[in-house]
């Protein structure tokens, strides 16, 4: 039982360390997510148009090409609405392919929601849509993303679609 104890203390104590050196690694949310690319109170659309108009975010900055939103949505018919990752919230992203910069996200507010058909989280009022070249260079950013959606008062500022509280959290939570 001691032994169980002390191995568990290292284990843990080697799991700490290694997430406090990795923590900082790679840009910031701020640093991938610069306003040109946060759109707020956004008509409603269907899946699709709000993919390809969220993806456009990036095609515009030259982060991916235009086949990133078909490759969004090919993945979605296949594999149904697992990108909406909580309630309002899709996190699309596709495969590195179609991209040409390092990393890059984008934010959409849809002020009445679009459609996902996910039984749980619809209608989905924040569309962040992630690009990365490489697997392990978004991390830090969406790390940051993660601690933004689950502060209630961040996230009800996403919701909310105020631009300037939106660019005040993402400042914020990329401090850390």
């Amino acid at each position: 039982k001691d032994d169980r104890k002390q191995l568990n203390e290292v284990i843990n104590h080697a799991r700490e360390k290694y997430v406090n050196e990795v923590r900082g690694l790679g840009p910031t949310l701020q640093e991938v997510l610069p306003q040109s690319r946060v759109l707020t109170h956004q008509p409603t659309l269907v899946r699709d148009d709000a993919i390809k108009q969220s993806v456009s975010l990036l095609v515009k900055d030259g982060v991916v090409n235009d086949a990133y939103a078909d490759e969004i949505i090919e993945q979605l018919d296949a594999f149904g609405p697992y990108m909406v990752i909580s309630k309002h919230i899709a996190l699309i992203h596709a495969k590195h392919n179609h991209v040409n910069k390092s990393v890059g996200f984008s934010l959409i507010h849809f002020e009445k929601g679009v459609n996902f058909n996910h039984q749980q989280y619809d209608p989905v009022h924040i569309i962040i849509t992630l690009a990365t070249e490489q697997p392990q260079i978004h991390l830090n950013a969406l790390r940051q993303f993660s601690e933004l959606v689950m502060d209630d008062k961040a996230r009800q500022t996403l919701f909310s679609g105020h631009l300037p509280g939106i660019m005040s959290c993402i400042y914020k939570v990329s401090q850390h």
